[in-house]
C-alpha cells in the first residue's frame, strides 16, 4: 500500500469519526433539511418499478458526467484480456473459434488454444462485453451491467423492508458501484454474479409470500446467471438459498401443496433445465466434452498450483516460453508456499488477508457500522439470522478457494446490503438520554458514504492520478500502440520480444477472436523456436517488433524478416 492511498484511507476514517461526532452532540443537526429529502425519497420509493429504472439511469447518468475525470479503462489483466476474447468471440456469431495452425506464438495467459481457440472463464462476462462491444465499446457493457446490478439490488431489497429502506438501500449500492470501484473501472466483471444473486435474494421471500410462477422462474434465472459466471462461488450460494427456500415452505403448515409444485417446483425445475443444457452445449463447442469445463481443461494445461485449499501442488508443467514458466510455475507456486503453505498457520494468515479484502471492499467503515448493530439483533430479528447464517456459510466456501479477489464473492453482495439497511433501520431508532443519536448517526453515516464518492472521484483525478498512471502505464503504451496500427493502412504482424527480467503479469500478446482476419496479430518471441512459419504464414502483412521492457518506454519500429530471420 503507497504512502498517498494510506493517508486518503486515514483521512477518510477521520472525516467519518468527525460527522460521527457532530451528529453525537447534535443530533438534530440539519433536520429541515434531511427531513425535506427523507420525505421525498419516501414518496418516490412506492413507484417501485419507476425506482428501479430510475437508479439504473442514475448510475448511467452519473458515471457518464465523470468521463472527463475519470476515463474509459484499459485493460491491464490476464483476465480482462480473456473476457474481451469471449465478448470478441461471441460478436463473431460462434461460442468458440478453431485453434489456429500456429497457436504456439499465440498462446497467453487464461486462454485456451485446444482443442479451441477460447477465454477459460465461463460466459457471461463475455455477454456483458459483447452488449458493450455491438453498442460501440466493451466498456458500455460494463456501465450497464453496474446499473442493472444496483437496480437488481433494490429491487431484491424490495422483497425484503419497507419501500422506503429498499430506496435507502438502492442509493447506497449506486454510490458504491457507481464509480471508483473496480466492477466499473475495469473488464474483470463481479455485477453479472451480483445481478444473479440478487435475484435468487430477492426472489426467495416473494416466493414465500406468494407461490407465483414469476418468482420461481426468476429465482432459477439467478441461478443461471450465477452458474454462467461464478461456478463455484454462485453454486454455493444458489444451494445456500435453495436450501433454505425448501426448508421454510416445508415447514409452513398453512400452505398448498399443490400449489408449491405446479407455481414452484414445475418452472423452477424447467428453468434449471434450460441452464444445465445451455452450459452442457457451451462446453462441448468450447472443450468438445458436455462435462468439461474450459476453466478445467485451461488449469490442467498450465497451473500446477490447485484452486482449493484440500488440494495439492500438482506436478511441474513443462512451458514453451519463459513467460509462462515464470507466471504459472516458479512465481505461483512461490507465492501460494507463501500466503497458504496448507499448514495451521498458513491457513490463518489466508484466512486473516480473505476477510480483510472482503470487509474493505463490502464493508468500509460507513457501511460497516450500520452491520454492526444489524448483528445486534441477532436474537431478535429473523431476517438478520438468516443473512448472518448466508453470509456465514457463503463465507466458509470462499476461505476453501486458494486465493480470493472480492469480485468471486459477487453472490452474496445483495445479502450484505440487506444487513447494511436492517442495520441503519436499527440504528435510527437508538436514543440516549431521550436524545435522538440513531436518527444523527443514520444521517451522518449515509451522508458521509455519498459524499465519499466525491471525494474519491477527485482523489482519482488528482492526487492519485500519477500513481494509478504508473502501475497501468505499460497498458497504456500498448493500447497507444495497438491503436496506433489499427488508424495504419494495411495490416499489421507484431512481434514482441520480451527481455529475461519482463514482469509476466504485464502481458502483451492478446489477440481477436479471428487472428487471420485481424488488422492486428500480436505473436511472441519464443527462445528457440523458429519463426520462419509464423512470417511465412503472414508474410503479406507489416513486420514490426516491440520492445516491452525497453527504457524508458517500449518501443515499436518496423523490420524486414531478414532482419529477425538473421539478427
Amino acid at each position: 500500500m503507497n504512502e498517498t492511498y494510506r493517508s486518503l484511507l486515514l483521512l477518510r476514517d477521520a472525516g467519518l469519526l468527525t460527522a460521527l461526532a457532530i451528529a453525537w452532540l447534535v443530533p438534530t443537526f440539519g433536520s429541515h433539511f434531511f427531513s425535506s429529502i427523507e420525505r421525498w425519497g419516501s414518496r418516490l420509493a412506492r413507484h417501485r418499478a419507476g425506482f428501479l429504472i430510475a437508479i439504473a439511469i442514475l448510475v448511467i447518468v452519473f458515471r457518464l458526467s465523470v468521463l472527463p475525470l475519470v476515463k474509459i479503462p484499459v485493460p491491464q489483466n490476464h483476465d480482462e484480456f480473456s473476457y474481451l476474447l469471449a465478448a470478441d468471440t461471441f460478436a463473431h456469431g460462434r461460442l468458440a473459434n478453431p485453434p489456429h495452425p500456429l497457436w504456439i506464438f499465440f498462446e497467453t495467459f487464461h486462454v485456451n488454444q485446444m482443442p479451441t481457440y477460447a477465454s477459460k472463464y465461463p460466459p457471461a462476462q463475455g455477454v456483458v462485453l459483447v452488449l458493450g462491444q455491438v453498442l460501440g465499446h466493451p466498456w458500455i457493457g460494463v456501465l450497464l451491467s453496474v446499473a442493472c446490478l444496483c437496480a437488481a439490488i433494490t429491487w431484491a431489497l424490495q422483497g425484503w423492508v419497507p419501500p422506503k429502506w429498499a430506496f435507502l438501500g438502492g442509493i447506497l449500492a449506486a454510490t458504491h458501484f457507481g464509480a471508483i470501484n473496480y466492477w466499473m473501472e475495469s473488464y474483470w466483471g463481479g455485477a453479472a454474479a451480483g445481478i444473479g444473486g440478487a435475484l435468487v435474494f430477492g426472489a426467495l421471500p416473494r416466493i414465500l409470500r406468494r407461490q407465483r410462477v414469476r418468482g420461481a422462474i426468476l429465482f432459477a434465472t439467478g441461478i443461471g446467471i450465477l452458474a454462467n459466471s461464478r461456478l463455484f462461488e454462485g453454486g454455493l450460494f444458489s444451494i445456500i438459498c435453495l436450501t433454505a427456500l425448501g426448508w421454510l415452505l416445508l415447514r409452513r403448515k398453512m400452505i398448498n401443496r399443490a400449489a408449491i409444485w405446479t407455481r414452484v417446483v414445475a418452472p423452477m425445475t424447467a428453468t434449471l433445465v434450460v441452464v444445465v443444457i445451455f452450459i452442457g452445449y457451451y462446453n462441448w463447442r468450447v472443450t468438445g466434452n458436455p462435462l468439461l469445463l474450459p476453466y478445467v481443461v485451461n488449469n490442467r494445461s498450465y497451473m500446477a498450483v490447485p484452486a482449493f485449499q484440500w488440494e495439492k501442488l500438482g506436478p511441474p508443467h513443462q512451458y514453451l516460453n519463459p513467460q509462462f514458466e515464470a507466471f504459472y510455475g516458479s512465481q505461483r507456486a512461490t507465492w501460494s508456499r507463501e500466503h497458504f503453505d496448507w499448514t495451521w498457520n498458513g491457513f490463518k494468515v489466508g484466512f486473516l488477508e480473505k476477510v480483510s479484502r472482503l470487509q474493505a471492499f463490502y464493508a468500509p467503515p460507513a457501511l460497516g457500522i450500520p452491520i454492526i448493530f444489524a448483528l445486534l439483533l441477532f436474537r431478535r430479528n429473523a431476517k438478520v439470522r438468516f443473512c448472518v447464517l448466508v453470509s456465514v456459510i457463503f463465507i466458509a466456501g470462499l476461505l476453501c478457494i486458494l486465493w480470493l479477489l472480492p469480485h468471486y464473492a459477487a453472490p452474496f453482495t445483495v445479502t450484505v446490503f440487506l444487513l447494511i439497511v436492517l442495520g441503519l433501520r436499527s440504528l435510527r431508532r437508538w436514543s440516549f438520554k431521550g436524545r435522538p443519536v440513531g436518527v444523527g448517526w443514520t444521517r451522518a453515516l449515509v451522508s458521509f458514504h455519498i459524499l465519499l464518492l466525491a471525494m474519491q472521484i477527485v482523489a482519482a483525478a488528482v492526487l492519485l492520478h500519477g500513481v494509478t498512471h504508473r502501475e497501468s502505464e505499460w497498458a497504456q503504451a500498448r493500447a497507444h500502440l495497438e491503436s496506433k496500427l489499427e488508424s495504419t493502412p494495411g495490416q499489421h504482424l507484431v512481434l514482441v520480444q520480451y527481455s529475461p527480467r519482463h514482469d509476466a503479469n504485464r502481458e502483451w500478446v492478446y489477440n481477436r477472436a479471428d487472428i487471420d482476419n485481424a488488422k492486428v496479430v500480436w505473436a511472441r518471441e519464443i527462445p528457440g523456436q523458429d519463426l520462419k512459419p509464423l512470417l511465412n504464414y503472414f508474410r503479406q502483412r507489416k513486420l514490426w517488433l516491440v520492445k516491452p521492457d525497453a527504457t524508458p518506454a517500449p518501443t515499436l519500429e518496423p523490420v524486414q524478416p531478414a532482419d529477425i530471420l538473421n539478427p
